[in-house]
């Protein structure tokens, strides 16, 4: 498929890592040709540049994926980070123009307490975070915002 036919996804990446966010961009850009869909991945490192993605038109995501915990969950910034990514969530899922994005939360830490209380504020999906787990994250991808 000629990728000017290919349906786009937009999706936005919140992860303070930087090597993180670009793994992830690339992996999409990457998988582009293999599901005959073309991603634009906006990724950003704070919740407050992700508030600036979500509130205008143009880069408003079909999906938001976060990482809470930036790579570090046991410094004493991922227990604010944690907090920044649940009032984040609660602000998405109860605003009526963004309530629809589907929001995954991946994490290498799958057995955190931050699992039940994300689920709880509103995201949709927790994958655990394995080898990159690219199968897994086009897994949720095809069938979340598939047309």
């Amino acid at each position: 498929m000629n990728q000017k036919d290919m349906p786009v996804r937009k999706i936005l990446l919140i992860d303070s890592d930087e090597f993180s966010r670009i793994l992830f961009r690339d992996g999409f850009w990457i998988q582009q040709a293999r599901w005959e869909t073309k991603y634009e991945v906006a990724a950003v490192a704070s919740f407050e540049e992700a508030l600036k993605c979500v509130t205008a038109p143009s880069t408003l995501p079909d999906m938001i994926f976060i990482e809470p915990h930036g790579g570090q969950p046991k410094i004493k910034s991922s227990k604010a980070e944690s907090e920044e990514a649940l009032a984040f969530i609660r602000k998405v899922k109860t605003d009526k123009a963004l309530s629809n994005i589907t929001i995954v939360i991946y994490s290498a830490y799958p057995d955190s307490p931050f699992r039940k209380k994300a689920l709880a504020a509103g995201a949709d999906v927790f994958l655990p975070k394995k080898n990159f787990l690219y199968p897994d994250l086009m897994k949720v991808v095809q069938g979340s915002v598939a047309s």
